[in-house]
């Protein structure tokens, strides 16, 4: 019995391994969640470079001449590059810039670090500080709407209407025109791509709290195995002792 419980003393000096401290966010994800997290990472990529190369909004005139309608073409278009050429031209180089750096390449760049967190392990980034830039993404993902927000602002000071009326009280006004300001597909699928950035950056905080709460319950159970292998090899050591005295 003192051999047998002497074998238990020497498993008491066997460390566990916790493989979970030790694997990515990736890692903690099945098979399938992983590649599809990445995959829609990119696809985040693809829809803000669809939203950045295509017209966000158009402003055009609806116009009658008589009671007639006038066909008119569009006047202006927007568009991110656009705008941010236009700041520049015009000396607004602050609105420029923060336009440039919040709505252009911060978008890129948040979701490129969001998955650079997701797949490097603790021995290449620490948990600590991944949970650090991770709760820092997620409160910065709305700075990505500032380009979206002027947009708004336009839209609504370049909607006004100018009328002319005619002397004749039973006559169609002599001019009738209407200025708008028109959301196009640039707009929704920025406003789409922003969301949906938003999102995958609440999926990997939220990763991230499941990783640490599953590492705590591992050195949980790791320490209680260690001490019961303590308690068994103490108690070996003891019964084998007073069986020798």
């Amino acid at each position: 019995v003192g051999g047998g419980l002497g074998m238990g003393a020497g498993v008491a000096k066997l460390s566990t391994p916790r493989k979970g401290l030790h694997a990515s966010l990736a890692h903690h994800s099945t098979f399938v969640g992983r590649h599809l997290f990445t995959l829609a990472l990119v696809a985040n990529v693809c829809i803000f470079l669809y939203a950045n190369t295509h017209v966000g909004a158009t402003v055009f005139v609806l116009l009658r001449l008589a009671g007639m309608p006038a066909q008119l073409p569009k006047i202006f278009d927007f568009t991110l590059l656009g705008s941010i050429h236009d700041m520049w031209a015009s000396k607004s180089y602050p609105l420029a810039i923060i336009t440039l750096v919040f709505s252009l390449v911060w978008t890129y760049v948040r979701l490129l670090v969001v998955g650079c967190l997701y797949w490097l392990p603790p021995r290449r980034l620490a948990v600590p500080m991944r949970g650090r830039l991770l709760h820092f993404l997620d409160a910065t993902g709305k700075w990505c709407l500032v380009d979206t927000q002027m947009l708004i602002i336009l839209m609504v000071a370049l909607h006004f209407d100018l009328r002319l009326d005619s002397e004749e009280a039973a006559a169609p006004r002599v001019l009738d025109a209407q200025v708008e300001t028109s959301p196009m597909v640039g707009v929704d699928s920025l406003l789409l791509a922003v969301l949906l950035s938003i999102v995958l950056c609440h999926i990997a905080l939220h990763m991230h709290r499941s990783a640490l709460h599953a590492d705590e319950k591992e050195r949980t159970r790791h320490y209680a195995r260690e001490l019961a292998d303590a308690a068994l090899g103490m108690l070996g050591a003891s019964l084998g002792g007073g069986n020798g005295n």
